[in-house]
């Protein structure tokens, strides 16, 4: 076999290697025991190592097991040439030994990576679609302007008032601290007062006259808070829960 030549990378051996380069692969089996006839699932080709030692001999032969080193430093994968055989592989361990200047002894560990299938195959690509929700109706929603309009009463605010104070006295001394804080909120939002707690001497407030429109001040700032969550959010989610549930599919 003197025409035979060993190339890996770009470093070309000048003699070949001591042993036979066995370049055989296997494939990955897997045997399901199911009832009547088994199944199999291909696993892939196996990983496939190929082995050989060798010498290097001549003028700086410590300087070309370096440049062999050096691929294997790299970590990447390396074309072998091998007469008229080619495979794509990666340097997994060389172990040189000095034995003089112009000779050195090594071993080589090589991973052999199958063409086309296999551990080092490309990883099948899952194009996920985009998923774009679909229009809703927003929830209904009640305004400032509809709570506002049950305020139909003006109020200046006097020295030591509170919000608290203000609301109590509307809805009179048997009011309970629940209905005071609810009528404390509506207030506030009825004028937009991020913080209930700061009025300001002179300030002019709208706040309900009858216990009526009390009630439907309540009411609305209360849909206001609860809209969203109790309607249709729930039944969205709901319906979006169920279809990937029972179908196995993306929700649309």
């Amino acid at each position: 076999m003197s025409s035979a030549y060993l190339i890996i990378g770009n470093y070309k051996f000048a003699l070949l290697p001591k042993e036979s380069m066995d370049f055989d692969f296997g494939r990955s089996i897997y045997k399901l025991d199911t009832q009547g006839a088994p199944t199999y699932q291909d696993l892939g080709v196996d990983e496939k190592t190929l082995s050989f030692s060798g010498s290097i001999v001549g003028t700086g032969a410590w300087t070309q097991a370096e440049t062999i080193e050096s691929l294997m430093d790299k970590g990447l994968p390396q074309k072998l040439v091998y007469s008229s055989i080619q495979r794509s592989v990666r340097i997994n361990k060389f172990s040189p030994k000095y034995v003089r200047d112009d000779r050195v002894d090594f071993s080589i560990n090589l991973i052999v990576i199958p063409s086309t299938s296999g551990y080092n195959a490309a990883p099948t690509q899952v194009t996920v679609p985009n998923t774009t929700l679909p229009a809703k109706a927003p929830p209904k929603t009640t305004s400032t302007a509809s709570i506002a309009q049950y305020c139909d009463k003006s109020y200046t605010v006097k020295s030591g008032d509170t919000l608290w104070a203000i609301a109590q006295r509307t809805l009179g001394s048997s009011a309970s601290a629940n209905g005071i804080a609810t009528l404390v909120n509506t207030i506030a939002k009825a004028n937009q007062l991020s913080n209930p707690n700061l009025i300001k001497v002179g300030q002019v407030l709208k706040i309900p006259s009858t216990s009526a429109n009390q009630s439907s001040a309540n009411a609305a700032y209360t849909s206001r808070q609860t809209a969203t969550v109790t309607t249709a959010g729930i039944n969205y989610l709901q319906t979006q829960e169920s279809s990937v549930r029972f179908t196995g599919g993306a929700a649309s």
